[in-house]
């Protein structure tokens, strides 16, 4: 899986980095494109075998509504994990466990 690079995000933004099936990509992009201005989602992998890796982008003021939105599709049934969390300003890629909705 390539991890695109953090000096693209800009220094208010967060990223969820998160699996799924790749069916459920397209409900989850069109779920949080109906939030204004809430978050964005990139396929980084879409996964031959196993889950897809997608990247959830967001302004650094929605990562509560983001998480609860997490927490409210995997209450539906909705198989997502969350794998980590990064920032710009990591100086390092490391996995930062972000709590688990």
């Amino acid at each position: 899986m390539k991890n695109p690079a953090r000096d693209d995000m800009a220094p208010d933004m967060g990223r969820l980095i998160l699996a799924l099936p790749a069916e459920g990509i397209f409900l989850l992009s069109w779920t949080v494109s109906e939030y204004d201005g809430l978050s964005f989602v990139k396929t980084d992998d879409r996964g031959d075998r196993e889950d897809a890796t997608v990247s959830l982008y967001f302004p650094r003021e929605n990562r509560s509504p983001v998480l609860e939105l997490i927490k409210a599709l995997k209450s539906e049934g909705r198989p997502i994990k969350i794998l980590r969390e990064e920032h710009p300003e990591e100086s390092s890629l490391k996995a930062n466990s972000p709590e688990e909705p």
